[in-house]
């Protein structure tokens, strides 16, 4: 029964190749939306990618506009790389707030099937 559900929507069977770019890109953009809400506690409390913790401890003390578009940025950034991420260092994470890292593993794992969709869909044709 879950199977026929996910087969049916996910890409209608195997027959509508194309359905898996919208869920994709569905799937991509509430990921960014929660990385914009939650940025302080998935940067902070569940995957530090260092580069982007450092770049937010600096702005975090900018104006409110400035810190909302830099903020909006790096949780772009932070999306694509868990998302569209091959490779998570599994010793980056903290398990101080498992719901979140369950939500992020979610994504990943979610991003990398639609890597795997999207890549057959180009190889080897609808």
């Amino acid at each position: 029964m879950r199977n026929s559900f996910l087969s049916k929507y996910w890409w209608n069977y195997g027959h509508n190749m194309t359905f898996v770019f919208s869920w994709g890109l569905k799937l991509f953009l509430l990921f960014f939306v929660l990385s914009v809400i939650f940025f302080d506690t998935f940067i902070n409390d569940v995957y530090t990618i260092e580069n982007l913790k450092t770049k937010w401890d600096i702005e975090k003390s900018s104006k409110t506009l400035r810190r909302m578009w830099v903020r909006s940025y790096l949780s772009f950034l932070y999306a694509c790389m868990i998302f569209f991420g091959v490779k998570l260092n599994v010793g980056t994470f903290k398990y101080t707030r498992l719901g979140f890292v369950y939500l992020l593993h979610f994504f990943y794992l979610s991003g990398l099937l639609c890597i795997i969709c999207i890549g057959s869909y180009i190889l080897f044709g609808p």
